[in-house]
């Protein structure tokens, strides 16, 4: 690998903030390869400074990004173009935008909590739908979750929830010449060629999924249910909520459900040992958000590195072409949710600082996951 360019987890990201705002520099800014103007712009303020939180824009509107993709005229290539969608479930998924249900969610786990197994009370398992592990729930929540007691609580994935999740197709060298033909400039142009042989767009985000599935594991009590037998399968909903209701009536556990889905949530209830909570989505109307955790703000950024393959982090005096995929990243850098980053049209004297601080992380093998 170069000397102008490492790998670094998303966590090792706060060392860039932290630099920046040590010099002056609390604005940033993040462009995709396909749009000269800016997606968001980031304004840092320190934790500790109460009343005033950090702030995320997202600046693009609606009209103006479909109009762009209207006038993309190979399917093929717009298909792999996120739409606007995606944009905003980047702020769900890196923690910046809460679920607006989500503390009635939390007086429910808390009442969960309150069971007593020795006194005969079923354990219970949290399910999670395919939407929330996409959503990378456990993640975005995972100062909350991790307090649960893992004797009280855990997690329980039905296999047809992992079968969702695949992700086998890859870009071929005709599609990376074509989103480079779209892209915005030299440097961009040069970053979405090095797609070739990583996941589609689609399937980064089912691989976002299953790296949370797999976090999930790691860290919590976690059963992955048995499937079923052929004659019983039937939709892929049908066949998720089966594997939870069989698991309820085997196991003698309690399961609370989780999904943004109103049709998989309707489907699940009235099931005995199941019950159901439906997340609901946010209304992003606004265009301003406070995010009080610097570590949101380095979701934010490994998330649309990853949904968009490559991005640009700008500050007033420094710029970093941040990619999410390129020719060569392994399972080792997904599940380590890693990116390659490299000083853009800059001096690197930011970029030398943070690598020595990396260095100092990466001797002490530091990891707020373990």
């Amino acid at each position: 690998m170069p000397n102008n360019e490492t790998t670094v987890d998303v966590y090792r990201l706060m060392t860039l903030l932290n630099e920046w705002y040590r010099s002056g520099q609390s604005e940033c800014l993040i462009f995709s390869p396909y749009f000269k103007e800016p997606i968001f712009s980031i304004h840092l303020v320190p934790e500790s400074q109460a009343g005033q939180p950090s702030q995320v824009k997202l600046l693009l509107r609606p009209r103006e990004y479909n109009r762009f993709l209207e006038g993309v005229r190979d399917h093929g290539v717009r298909r792999e173009v996120p739409d606007y969608g995606h944009v905003q479930d980047l702020l769900l998924q890196a923690g910046v935008v809460e679920y607006p249900n989500f503390k009635h969610f939390l007086a429910e786990l808390q009442r969960l909590c309150q069971r007593d197994f020795h006194r005969g009370d079923r354990p219970v398992f949290l399910g999670l739908d395919t939407n929330l592990l996409r959503d990378r729930f456990y993640s975005a929540h995972f100062d909350i979750l991790e307090e649960i007691p893992h004797n009280k609580i855990g997690f329980g994935v039905s296999p047809y929830v992992k079968d969702e999740l695949t992700f086998d197709r890859k870009y071929k060298k005709r599609a990376s010449r074509a989103l480079r033909e779209i892209a915005s400039d030299r440097t961009f142009a040069e970053a979405v060629e090095k797609f070739v042989n990583q996941n589609c767009l689609e399937d980064r985000l089912r691989r976002l999924g299953w790296v949370e599935f797999l976090k999930v594991k790691r860290i919590h009590w976690i059963e992955l249910l048995p499937e079923l037998d052929e004659r019983e399968l039937e939709s892929p909903d049908l066949n998720i909520i089966k594997t939870y209701k069989f698991a309820a009536a085997e196991r003698n556990l309690d399961i609370l459900l989780l999904s943004r889905d109103d049709a998989f949530i309707g489907h699940a209830q009235g099931i005995p040992g199941i019950s159901t909570f439906q997340v609901e989505r946010p209304n992003l109307r606004a265009t301003a958000y406070a995010v009080p955790r610097w570590r949101n703000l380095c979701q934010l950024i490994y998330l649309s590195a990853v949904v968009f393959g490559a991005i640009r982090l700008h500050a007033k005096r420094d710029a970093f072409l941040i990619q999410g995929i390129w020719t060569g990243k392994g399972t080792t850098e997904w599940n380590r949710e890693r990116v390659l980053i490299s000083p853009y049209q800059t001096n690197t004297q930011a970029f030398a600082r943070c690598r020595k601080a990396w260095r100092v992380l990466d001797a002490l093998d530091w990891r707020p996951f373990a």
